[in-house]
C-alpha cells in the first residue's frame, strides 16, 4: 500500500519537486541520486509546506533575478536551502512593494506641511511667550 507515510511515496513527491526544480541547473538530473542535493529537496519540502509558500513562484523568482546585481543566485537545492530565507523576503518585499499601500513622499505630502506649520506655529507661541 502506498500511502503518505511509505518511501514509496515520497520518493515521487520527491521527484515532482527536483522537476520543478529543473530549470535552475541543466544538470538536475543528478539530483535524484541520494546524496545532498536529494537530502536538500526533502528539508526544501518542509519548509515550504511550513511557510505556505508555491515553490513554483520561487522558482520562477529565482530565475528572474538571474545574474542580476545584489539578488540571490540559485543553482541547486543545497543553494535555496541556504538561501531559502532571503529569498522569501526578497520576494515577501516585492509583492509589498507591488501592492497599493506604498509609502511615497507625494502620497504624505500633506502631512508634511502639516508638520511643518505645527511647527511654525509652536516656535512663534514660544517665541511670544518669552518676549
Amino acid at each position: 500500500v502506498i500511502g503518505p507515510k511509505t518511501p514509496e511515496f515520497l520518493g515521487s513527491e520527491i521527484n515532482e519537486v527536483i522537476q520543478i526544480l529543473s530549470p535552475l541547473n541543466p544538470d538536475w538530473k543528478s539530483w535524484f541520486k541520494p546524496g545532498a542535493q536529494r537530502t536538500s529537496v526533502m528539508k526544501l519540502m518542509q519548509f515550504v509546506k511550513t511557510d505556505g509558500n508555491d515553490l513554483n513562484k520561487l522558482v520562477d523568482k529565482v530565475m528572474v533575478s538571474r545574474g542580476k546585481q545584489y539578488e540571490v543566485q540559485i543553482y541547486s537545492p543545497c543553494d535555496m536551502v541556504e538561501k531559502y530565507a532571503k529569498l522569501v523576503t526578497k520576494r515577501r518585499k516585492a509583492i509589498e512593494l507591488s501592492s497599493e499601500n506604498i509609502i511615497t513622499k507625494g502620497r504624505y505630502e500633506d502631512s508634511f506641511k502639516e508638520m511643518a506649520d505645527l511647527k511654525k506655529k509652536k516656535e512663534e507661541e514660544y517665541r511670544l511667550k518669552t518676549l
